[in-house]
């Protein structure tokens, strides 16, 4: 059942509360319909009324079930808005909603959240459709409409609309509500990104809070800063205020270094303040995370931790490091997130020790309000923000944070590093565009290599350099990396051989005392020459009498080539971190090297890859299976039978062979036999499966996963993915059916979100097509899985 309790973000970035009506609201009812004058009024009601407040109130404070319910949402424990539905008796998918806010609220989107949240309330009650009849000059109220479905309005009648929208959002409008979402996220988290006037709290903690206050002053932060503590006294040099009542100016970020025992009433005392943002750099436990996170929602106020190593901004118009680790790092645009305060103070340390320049980073500590998802809402616009990098201890809500996570990487790499690799990471990766990497340095050497880089415009890398050894490594492992070294023409050779005296090898082999000048000609030479896109060098300094000026040489040809590059450096005690202008990264061995230069490679490949929704596909009746589910839901949902599916897969061009058509014993006997699904991961959330069936899924565990929908691409991935896919090449299978075949399961589990499984199993795959044998499909009524816009995760 649908639980229309919780917090969420207004358009502006401020927390809201959503819960049902309760029968002590009478008073706060009528207070939100104070603030309305006339004119809101006959937006509402149509007429104006001295009792049509009471009226009004009366019929919101009745008993809800599932013909009726009634939300309100609350700032700061004041009722501001109402939305409800009433369901009649003679359609029972169709339900009449109204929504009032508060006037003073206007503008904020808060009636868009709760129609969302009604609707979601509706849907677990079998209601599709909510409607209601709104004043054509109404238009904010149409504004909104049109803002949750494409299709709202319908033509004007006189002097009223009728509004229609759905309860369960599919495709595109899913689309719509994780860009909300994101959009409020971002605007909640600019004062813990972006202060201009911080405090520190408490010495409960001695060290938490001198260190803290020692960073952000060291660090030439842009704002002001204070040091608030009820004993008085003072605090690394700083005055202290008895509390933050006593300052002389509004706060934004408040550090709460306090021991467990005292952060409730030092939460109570922030939040009283109107301080937006909060840091809690102590541990505390679950229980008491959960009532900090309670308290602070109720009066709009954002938390980073418990348990948090703070956070660094490095923009010129902020510099601040709220930060603990003892350690310094360069400024630059690599945003970094980490939950555990350990791994975030290594990952500042390597970054460091790697001249990696870091324009944000942020612990999250025990995340239980602040999350990936709010940072990345975040750094999807930040200009500051060039590459993200990411710890995660789990996918939140994998599909939706898969959406925005999608958003972001069209925008600027994403690098993930997950706990644990659940099932479904292959797939949330190749959905998203995600880089995902194993282990913490791989993560950075990948940021570094996305750095300054140009982006890549294919896969074919030239070895060049003077340890053949280190050639020999790389070009191994670019063939792991995904990478493909082609044979160089041979005109290009012989170019080489006059610049560098190259050896004509697989790689292109330098002597080892080979002269800073003949080196560069080679580099500029295979980068000029439009046979290949990336370059590896190996580079070998020890017979050079001035290693310096080498570098410098070497560095100078980098910066002219307009190919992403990485470097191996031998041959020094102490090598530079990086080379050139565009601080092309050194590595000291070709592994990681290759490693990291086959990510930037695979990256920029996903995304030259058009946005295109899907493939067209012919015969799908919508409508009908719209028509055909919600009956079978009003029945009880369930498994349904084999020809009750062949009809829903009938009305999405998937034909299932009747039990005598298997056409010929020869056909069958030939046939690649196949398994496809609509599956749910772990949240809930849809994906599609491909996969060996019958028979041979017993013996070899082969299957791939996608999340809906799919490009054509994406589609023609899939079954390229399997290790089994040999067999379906050449005449073997028509693989065009089977991409097909997966398109269409894509979109059925789009628009029916009420199919809990799906399994297709055996498929007769042979060239002329596709045979989808037995069909087995359970709905259930519950088809509210997605996150609506703006909800903030229960802590």
């Amino acid at each position: 059942m649908m639980d229309s309790r919780g917090a969420a973000l207004t358009r502006d970035g401020h927390v809201i509360g959503i819960r049902p009506v309760q029968a002590t609201d009478a008073a706060g009812l009528a207070a939100c319909h104070r603030h309305a004058d006339e004119h809101d009024l006959r937006w509402r009601f149509f007429s104006y009324g001295a009792d049509s407040v009471e009226r009004e109130v009366k019929r919101l404070l009745r008993p809800a079930s599932e013909d009726f319910a009634a939300l309100v949402a609350l700032d700061h424990e004041r009722i501001i808005a109402v939305a409800s539905y009433e369901r009649g008796s003679h359609d029972r998918g169709h339900a009449v909603a109204a929504v009032f806010v508060d006037p003073r609220h206007h503008g904020r989107g808060i009636a868009t959240l709760l129609l969302e949240r009604l609707g979601a309330v509706a849907a677990a009650h079998g209601v599709r459709r909510l409607s209601g009849h709104v004043r054509a000059d109404n238009y904010p109220m149409l504004k909104v409409a049109c803002g949750l479905s494409a299709d709202a309005v319908a033509p004007a009648i006189g002097s009223t609309v009728e509004v229609e929208l759905p309860t369960v959002w599919i495709g595109r409008a899913l689309d719509e509500v994780g860009e909300r979402e994101r959009v409020a996220k971002a605007a909640s988290l600019t004062t813990l990104m972006r202060p201009r006037v911080v405090a520190v709290m408490g010495t409960g903690l001695p060290r938490h809070g001198p260190e803290m206050l020692r960073a952000i002053m060291s660090h030439g932060f842009t704002g002001r800063v204070y040091a608030v503590s009820a004993h008085g006294g003072r605090m690394a040099g700083l005055d202290c205020h008895p509390s933050l009542a006593d300052l002389p100016e509004p706060v934004d970020l408040a550090v709460i270094a306090m021991p467990e025992i005292a952060c409730a009433t030092t939460v109570d005392e922030t939040a009283a303040a109107g301080v937006r943002a909060a840091i809690l750099t102590g541990d505390v436990s679950a229980t008491v995370a959960r009532d900090l996170v309670e308290r602070a929602r109720r009066h709009d106020l954002r938390l980073l931790g418990p348990g948090s190593l703070g956070l660094i901004t490095t923009a010129t118009q902020v510099r601040l490091t709220a930060c603990t680790a003892p350690v310094e790092v360069d400024a630059g645009t690599v945003a970094l997130s980490s939950r555990s305060a350990s791994v975030g103070s290594a990952m500042l340390a390597q970054a460091a020790r790697r001249g990696l320049g870091i324009g944000a980073f942020v612990c999250r500590g025990s995340g239980v309000d602040i999350d990936d998802s709010d940072l990345l809402s975040y750094w999807h616009d930040d200009p500051h923000c060039h590459v993200v990098a990411l710890c995660l201890d789990a996918l939140p809500h994998p599909r939706g944070f898969a959406r925005l996570t999608r958003s972001v990487s069209r925008r600027k790499p994403v690098i993930a590093l997950p706990a644990e690799a659940a099932d479904t990471w292959d797939a949330w990766c190749a959905y998203t565009g995600v880089i995902g990497v194993s282990t913490v340095d791989e993560m950075l050497d990948t940021a570094a290599m996305l750095t300054g880089q140009p982006t890549a415009t294919g896969d074919r890398v030239a070895v060049v350099g003077n340890a053949r050894g280190l050639n020999e490594l790389a070009l191994a492992a670019a063939t792991r990396a995904g990478l493909f070294a082609p044979a160089l023409s041979p005109g290009l050779r012989e170019r080489l051989r006059m610049a560098a005296s190259a050896t004509d090898t697989a790689t292109v082999d330098l002597d080892v005392a080979v002269s800073a000048e003949a080196f560069g000609g080679a580099i500029s030479t295979l980068a000029t020459s439009g046979e290949v896109d990336v370059l590896a060098v190996n580079l070998d300094v020890s017979a050079s009498g001035d290693v310096p000026w080498y570098l410098d040489t070497i560095a100078e040809t980098l910066d002219a080539t307009g190919l992403p590059i990485a470097v191996v450096l031998t041959g020094i005690a102490e090598p530079p971190r990086h080379l050139g202008k565009r601080h092309v990264p050194v590595f000291a061995l070709p592994e990681p090297a290759m490693t990291a230069l086959g990510h930037v490679v695979a990256y920029a490949h996903w995304r030259r890859e058009p946005e295109a929704s899907g493939r067209p596909l012919p015969s799908v009746d919508d409508a009908g299976a719209r028509r055909l589910v919600d009956a079978a839901v009003r029945a009880g949902a369930g498994p349904q039978s084999m020809d009750w599916t062949a009809r829903l897969l009938a009305m999405y061009g998937i034909p299932v062979a009747a039990s005598h058509a298997t056409t010929s014993v020869g056909r069958a006997a030939g046939a690649i036999e196949l398994a496809a699904a609509i599956v749910r991961d772990r949240s809930g959330d849809a994906m599609v499966m491909l996969g060996l069936g019958g028979a041979n899924a017993d013996l070899i565990d082969d299957r791939v996963y996608r999340y809906p929908p799919l490009t054509d691409a994406e589609a023609g991935r899939m079954w390229r993915s399997l290790r089994a896919a040999a067999l379906l090449r050449g005449d073997a299978v028509d693989t065009d059916e089977v991409e097909d075949l997966v398109s269409r399961l894509a979109r059925l589990a789009d628009d029916v979100p009420e199919i809990a499984e799906l399994s297709l199993d055996p498929i007769l795959a042979g060239p002329d097509g596709l045979m989808v044998v037995n069909a087995e499909l359970r709905l259930t009524p519950d088809a509210t899985t997605t996150a609506l816009a703006g909800t903030l995760p229960t802590a």
